[in-house]
């Protein structure tokens, strides 16, 4: 009820507390739960004789009901009463606990601290100094007092542990205390008592600092090795292992003295039949694997085989072969051998338990495993696959788990090509899942896990075994006595299984499996039905493979696909399905069925926003399908209701049109009732049409093309709507990419449609049209518009371009216009790569007179507009570049920037045939000028020698070598920027030549310049094709070298009166650390984490620009090494500390201010980051940071926005 619904009366409630009758006390005391709930006002008065009443009814009420209810009271009122009357519950309550006369009273009292001290709000100051000054130290006493009652030690333990849980890090002063008392009853005594002071132990490693931390460990380890008594080890054990999942990788420093000691009694026969202590022993090597898996490396190899030892452990289990078992059974009576089958109860064996554990922490083991694949999979896959026959439930789940991931790290982790090693066990592991006949749906569903497991990392793997899976999917897909679950993973095993085998796989068993799937449809719970429907979807590619007819399939099939489709208020999600399902069916066996009924329902779905964006895409496949089916009755409707969405302000629904509408145009833009609406359309298409989504452009442009292509006579509706807004995105700079090729086709099959509304010169007139004196644009917009007129060029008749190639030609010298002057030469280059120019007597010498012009933006066009021309034909304009390069020093600059458009496009076009003539000149001519001061100069060149090892990889390799030890530095530099150029992940031609270690020594080199473009390179390796970076461990100790402020690269520069301190290695530090960042995501596998976490300290001092890359790093560490960055985590804290803490001085300008703003949002984005690794709260100093300084004003607000953006939708 809300507070104003409550009638609260205080004095009618606190008399009936006090009523003889306990079921007026409770109905009072409820009332008062009630309007404590509905959070009314309360005095001092009423405050102090609720708490009083509800602390005697606790006390010494005779009605348990009415004390669990004034127990429930507590809570609410914590946060309602004043710190007085908290402290005095605290107080009373502990007397109640530690003095009661009576268990009952004791218990009640320990439920109703546990109650208070979770609802105690940290922020409530006064109440925890008490909780630390007095309640607290008087539990540990009691706990510690030997001759305190049993009971009584097990109420305050179950109090100390939520006091240690929530209050921990306020208990310091009472650490060693609590652990004396722990360790004391861990030892001395009974079985409950141990395992609460083992919980106890676990929070309280959690907060204890390092030495205590690691004192606590020594004596754990100590008590263990010198124990005798079973029970004793086991408990010293199960505290090892709640320790390790407690405080995660603070344990990682005592792995190595922990791991040796307890294999003692894990591999000791003695301990053999204490399935228990045995147990514990596995379920801590299961936690410190996960959570210290670098410290547990050097033991990985006797862990897993002590693993796959016990897995296989089952004493009272012998197994026999079929003629051994028929045997043992001949020598008894007939009846006997029944009784002796199935009386048999295992009841008491215990050693499944052993089984499960160790099969966990085989699981761990694989899940961590960081080696060699090949020696995993001899190891463990055969043991595996041969207990998937395993007896007991619980441990053959646990098998599938660790069989799974074994299978996830083959395919995530090492990729495709490890795939391989799975293949020759893939017949056993699919033989012996097929002999299980557990009736257990958990394990049938685990085995459907493991199935589709395979089938992702080996597609089409179960061809050959079809037979043996059939009947998991028949038993899986039962209506009788069948969980949702187990329905659910055979329709997904069905699905992903019709995807990844040959369609003809299936088909023998339809008969079977379709009826099975058409009942699911029918189910009360819609995640089956969506599923079967998914399925349904599936089954028409399996229908139209040979030439069997399964006219008794399909009807049923649809039938029950259109009850679904017409059906009302079903789920979204079987709506959608449904809808998928239907267009699957008329795409794929449109011509067997009557698609009438599906294609009216799928149009009437339009109307509804909901399910809209599903019949878009439905409608696509149908549109796209190759049996071109006769949809014109729907063909009109369906057009118009596509063209109005257009206008929608749904991006995706606005993707999806356009791609359905594409679809209809190319397979029936020639039928009246499309045509007829094509107008609308092309109005709608021209709102989309801009530079504010490139990608719609696109998409918007490819339909107007197609729509051209397959009615000429929507050419003035084209004309008149699409063009202007090709004009205005034609003069964007961002026009680039697919947008930009969309545009190109447009104007291609405009020229070619013939039609008197887009004649080759209005086209080209319009183009023309774009510049003018008075409108500057950008190099981007004279490219974009060079092309298309290049494309109306090389497609219109000879006739009518001749004219305006010459135009363009004299144009280069002849205009005054500069606008004019730079479209001409950026024209005439575009048209060059795709017309031979060379019969033209003055156009290399009007373009060569346009590189002596004074104007900049001349000069470059010039240099593009050459070395385009040349790719028309090499061995005519080629000779002409190189002579020129040699003969006007004015002009080499600009000339290498030709040249490098000639190699570069040839490189990429795989034309080479005609550079390899010139490949000496070439050589001689570049490496004159790889000495060059001139960076840009420099850049050319190394450009031209990269790409030019795709020419000839051992000539120019051999080339680059022999200058790697040059005297000049340019040279040095310019020879490793020319390798980062011949990397290119998808060409290999130049990988068996190529020897990385020969160059990167550059890494090294004396000059600044030098080793900046050798670390530019490495990052850049690192990135496109890491694979080629061999012994990467050799160049690490280089690479965090420059991470550090060198102080002899820091200067002192003189400005009038100011000194000013300039930092000539801030440019390595940041090409360093941008090094660090590529290796994290490309070669993680081959760095030691640790080492490179080091590195990061100094990087979160250093300049702003260092810091930033230093915050995306750590950010990429939180996702890609957590655990790691756990282990190193103190040392980042101070300096990401400093950095949120920073502040601008008052007189600082707007810049500043905007700079250090943007600074402490990255350092938040990696405290974020970093917050979100699992286990995280184990380490206080991270926690103490986010209390301090996250959640303080101002930062709390900018952390939090972060932490909102973050979020996963």
């Amino acid at each position: 009820k809300s507070m104003s619904t409550v009638n609260f009366k205080p004095n009618d409630i606190f008399k009936q507390m006090r009523d003889p009758d306990k079921d007026f006390r409770f109905m009072a005391v409820s009332d008062l739960l009630q309007a404590l709930n509905a959070d009314v006002q309360l005095d001092s008065d009423t405050e102090k004789k609720i708490v009083s009443r509800l602390l005697e009814l606790v006390a010494s009420d005779t009605s348990s009901d009415v004390q669990s209810i004034a127990v429930k009271c507590l809570g609410p009122l914590v946060n309602r009463v004043s710190e007085d009357h908290v402290q005095d519950m605290l107080d009373k309550l502990g007397s109640y606990m530690l003095n009661g006369d009576t268990e009952d009273t004791r218990d009640i009292s320990s439920i109703g601290l546990k109650t208070v001290i979770s609802e105690l709000p940290l922020e409530h100051s006064a109440s925890i100094k008490l909780l630390v000054k007095r309640l607290a130290p008087r539990i540990v006493n009691a706990a510690a007092d030997t001759n305190t009652t049993a009971d009584v030690h097990l109420c305050c333990l179950e109090v100390l542990k939520d006091l240690l849980a929530k209050f921990g890090k306020e208990l310091s002063s009472i650490y060693e205390n609590t652990q004396g008392a722990l360790l004391y009853h861990l030892e001395n005594s009974k079985s409950s008592t141990r395992k609460r002071s083992i919980t106890c132990l676990a929070s309280l490693s959690q907060v204890l600092p390092e030495q205590l931390f690691s004192e606590l460990i020594e004596r754990l380890l100590q008590s263990t090795g010198i124990a005798s008594e079973p029970d004793n080890i086991l408990a010293f054990i199960s505290t090892i292992g709640s320790i390790s999942r407690a405080s995660g990788y603070r344990f990682g420093p005592h792995v190595k003295k922990v791991i040796p000691l307890i294999l003692q009694f894990a591999d000791n026969s003695a301990y053999e039949e204490n399935c228990g202590m045995r147990e514990n022993c596995f379920q801590t090597f299961e936690s410190l694997v996960l959570r210290c898996p670098g410290d547990v490396e050097p033991f990985y190899d006797q862990l897993l085989d002590i693993s796959l030892r016990d897995i296989t452990y089952d004493p009272n289990y012998v197994e026999y072969t079929d003629s051994e078992e028929d045997s043992y059974f001949d020598d008894y009576p007939s009846d006997m051998s029944e009784e002796m089958e199935y009386d048999y109860t295992d009841d008491d064996d215990m050693s499944w338990k052993v089984r499960k554990s160790a099969a966990r922490c085989l699981t761990a083991l694989i899940k961590t495993f960081n080696g060699d694949l090949s020696d995993l999979y001899d190891k463990v896959t055969a043991i595996l696959i041969k207990h998937f026959s395993e007896r007991e439930e619980n441990v053959k789940l646990e098998i599938f788990k660790s069989f799974v991931e074994l299978l996830k790290i083959t395919s995530y982790v090492y990729g495709d090509d490890e795939a391989v090693l799975l293949i020759p066990f893939i017949d056993d592991a699919i033989k012996n899942l097929s002999k299980i006949k557990d009736k257990s749906q958990n394990v049938k569903v685990g085995i459907f896990t493991v199935l589709k497991e395979l089938i992702n990392v080996v597609p089409g793997c179960m061809t050959d075994h079809v037979e043996l899976v059939i009947p998991h999917i028949e038993t899986s897909l039962e209506q009788k006595n069948t969980s949702s679950l187990l329905k659910i993973s055979g329709l997904q095993f069905m699905k992903i299984f019709i995807n990844n085998h040959d369609h003809a796989t299936l088909k023998p068993y339809l008969d079977t499996i379709v009826p099975l799937v058409l009942n699911c449809i029918d189910d009360s719970y819609y995640k089956i039905t969506a599923e079967s429907l998914r399925v349904c979807g599936l089954l028409p590619k399996i229908l139209v493979v040979g030439n069997e007819e399964y006219s008794n399939i399909l009807p049923d099939v649809c039938g029950a696909v259109m009850g679904k489709l017409s059906a009302q208020g079903i789920d979204q999600e079987v709506k959608d399905a449904s809808i998928s399902c239907a267009g699957s069916i008329v795409a794929i066996v449109g011509d067997k069925c009557d698609i009438q009924s599906f294609l009216e329902e799928l149009v009437s779905l339009l109307d509804n926003e909901v399910t809209r964006i599903s019949v878009v895409r439905a409608f696509g496949v149908i549109a796209s399908s190759a049996l071109k089916l006769d949809i014109e009755q729907v063909l009109s409707t369906t057009v118009e209701q596509l063209s109005n969405f257009l206008r929608q302000h749904n991006r995706v629904l606005k993707q999806e049109t356009l791609n359905t509408l594409k679809a209809i145009v190319v397979n029936y833009g020639k039928k009246k009732q499309a045509s007829s609406l094509y107008s609308n359309v092309i109005s709608e298409l021209a709102n989309l049409v801009s530079d504010e989504d490139l990608f719609l452009s696109h998409l918007a442009l490819s339909l107007a093309n197609e729509i051209l292509k397959a009615h000429k006579k929507s050419a003035s509706k084209i004309k008149a709507e699409i063009l202007p807004q090709c004009n205005q995105l034609l003069v964007s700079y961002l026009l680039q990419g697919n947008a930009l090729q969309s545009m190109l086709n447009l104007f291609v099959t405009m020229v070619k449609s013939g039609s008197r509304h887009m004649t080759f010169d209005f086209l080209l007139g319009n183009l023309l049209g774009l510049i003018s004196e008075d409108v500057v644009l950008s190099k981007q917009a004279y490219q974009s518009i060079s092309q298309c007129i290049a494309m109306l060029c090389s497609n219109a008749p000879e006739s009518e371009s001749a004219s305006i190639i010459e135009t363009f030609i004299n144009d280069v010298v002849g205009s005054t216009f500069l606008q004019k002057k730079l479209l001409s030469l950026y024209s005439i280059g575009q048209i060059g790569k795709r017309v031979d120019l060379s019969s033209n007597d003055h156009l290399i010498a009007n373009i060569l007179d346009s590189l002596d012009s004074d104007k900049e933006e001349i000069k470059t066009a010039a240099s593009t507009a050459m070395g385009c021309i040349a790719l028309g034909k090499l061995s005519y304009f080629l000779p002409s570049i190189l002579s020129n390069i040699s003969e006007y020093p004015n002009r080499q600059y600009l000339l290498l920037g030709s040249l490098r458009e000639i190699i570069v496009q040839s490189s990429e076009n795989n034309s080479t045939s005609v550079l390899s003539e010139f490949l000496p000149q070439l050589l001689e001519l570049l490496f004159a000028h790889t000495s060059s001061e001139e960076e840009g100069t420099k850049k050319i060149v190394a450009e031209c020698l990269g790409k030019l090892a795709f020419v000839s990889p051992d000539t120019v390799i051999t080339k680059l070598e022999q200058h790697v030890h040059s005297p000049d530095p340019n040279t040095r530099s310019c020879v490793i920027q020319a390798i980062k150029y011949t990397v290119i992940p998808e060409i290999t031609s130049v990988d068996s030549v190529l020897v990385l270690k020969n160059f990167l020594v550059l890494l090294s080199d004396n000059d600044i310049m030098v080793t900046k473009s050798a670390l530019i390179t490495f990052k850049y390796i690192a990135h496109q094709k890491p694979s080629i970076l061999k012994d990467i461990h050799n160049y690490l100790p280089i690479l965090y070298s420059e991470t550090k402020v060198k102080e002899d690269l820091i200067r002192e520069v003189s400005l009038g009166p100011f000194k000013h301190k300039v930092d000539d290695g801030l440019d390595l530090r940041k090409a360093s650390f941008e090094c660090m960042y590529t290796l994290l995501e490309t070669c993680l596998d081959r760095l030691d984490v640790s080492q490179f976490i080091d590195q990061l300290q100094d990087g979160l001092k250093d300049h702003y620009d260092v810091k930033l890359l230093v915050h995306q790093i750590v950010v990429r560490l939180a996702n890609k090494a957590p655990q790691n960055l756990l282990l190193e985590l103190d040392g980042l804290i101070e300096p990401l500390r400093q950095t949120v803490n920073t502040r601008t001085r008052e007189s600082a300008v707007r810049q500043q201010i905007e700079r250090n703003d943007e600074l402490i949002r990255s350092a938040l984005k990696a405290v974020y980051a970093i917050s979100t690794i699992p286990d995280v709260e184990t380490n206080h100093k991270f926690m103490d940071f986010i209390q301090s300084t996250i959640y303080q004003d101002p930062t709390q607000e900018k952390y939090e926005k972060i932490a909102k953006d973050h979020q996963p939708y």
